[in-house]
């Protein structure tokens, strides 16, 4: 699975990406601002079937996203799932680079 594709094509704003972790399930996401005056924060990623999430952590969150997000003091009032976080290895600065273009 190439996670920075589908990290693009998140981030494009593209919605029901199929899950690479079940056959049947779509990618769920949400970003979670942790500073509001830098609006930096994480993009939490997981299967609709399987729970398994990943995390891209420390980054800015775009301005008027389409996708989903809360700041981090509200995601303890929030009913969230249950999910497993998986490693995906290390997300290098290129990768990022790339994301941009």
């Amino acid at each position: 699975m190439n996670w920075e594709k589908i990290f693009i094509r998140i981030l494009n704003g593209e919605q029901d990406i199929p899950s690479p972790y079940s056959k049947d399930g779509i990618l769920k996401t949400l970003f979670v601002i942790v500073d509001k005056e830098t609006n930096l924060g994480y993009l939490l990623i997981w299967c609709s079937v399987t729970h398994k999430a990943v995390q891209l952590s420390r980054m800015k969150v775009p301005q008027n996203t389409k996708l989903n997000s809360v700041y981090s003091d509200e995601i303890k009032k929030m009913d969230v799932i249950n999910y497993e976080l998986q490693d995906i290895g290390v997300f290098t600065s290129e990768m990022e680079a790339n994301m941009r273009r």
